[in-house]
């Protein structure tokens, strides 16, 4: 009879190896004073990566809500925005004469200029590029861009927490599942303090100035345990 394959990986939640593991991320959540006032944003790829994707997804999320307002549905404004982005004008304006007609005829006279509506998906067509060239500097910096992604859709829809809770149910989980954890302290480490990357970065507005607080340390702190964790996952 023929024994079901077993995971060598894998090992219950409540094996001690595996609990000693989940001390050592404990024991290095609550010692988070490496992640004082003296580690600036800007040494910090993570919170840059992920403050410059949000930035630019709310502009983009932005526009497309002003062009939602005006009759133009969300899937046409993707499509004309994928035209501009493959460089391809002629399917371009044959979208937007469509999306015209569409919203012609829902908002009568009072739909927006076409002057207005290419500004607007210019616009968005340039920033769905700076959101290309943000993931690759990510990239180049030695992080894992899908997992930049993750983190940032999670952060954007808690807006109330900052992702806070989401985070921290997903690393729960996975510390539960049995999800091996002893390079997570120096994954963490090497989160900060990269060298510059070679990309030429985008100027992006300047957000404005808040002082550095222990929760956004201890939010910081999380955050690298996520990406940590989400990284070894894969690696599994």
């Amino acid at each position: 009879m023929n024994q079901p394959a077993i995971k060598k990986d894998q090992r219950p939640a409540n094996d001690p190896a595996h609990q000693e593991e989940v001390s050592v991320v404990e024991t290095h959540l609550d010692d988070i004073d490496h992640f004082d006032g003296t580690t600036s944003i800007a040494e910090n790829p993570v919170r840059r990566a992920v403050d410059d994707f949000r930035n630019i997804i709310d502009e983009m999320d932005d526009l497309r809500e002003v062009l939602r307002a005006h009759g133009v549905p969300l899937r046409t404004t993707r499509m004309i925005v994928e035209f501009g982005v493959q460089k391809n004008p002629e399917k371009q304006s044959m979208a937007i004469d469509s999306a015209m007609g569409q919203a012609k005829e829902s908002f009568g006279e009072g739909i927006l200029e076409r002057r207005v509506l290419e500004n607007h998906i210019s616009t968005i067509v340039d920033l769905e590029r700076d959101l290309t060239h943000s993931r690759d500097v990510a990239r180049e910096e030695g992080l894992d861009a899908q997992a930049l992604s993750m983190l940032t859709q999670m952060v954007q829809k808690n807006p109330g927490d900052g992702g806070t809770k989401a985070v921290n149910t997903l690393l729960s989980y996975a510390l539960a599942y049995g999800v091996k954890t002893e390079q997570l302290a120096e994954m963490m480490g090497n989160l900060v303090q990269r060298p510059t990357s070679v990309f030429p970065q985008i100027a992006r507005k300047p957000a404005a100035a808040t002082e550095n607080s222990r929760a956004k340390l201890i939010q910081d702190a999380v955050v690298g345990c996520f990406i940590g964790v989400f990284v070894i996952y894969m690696l599994l």
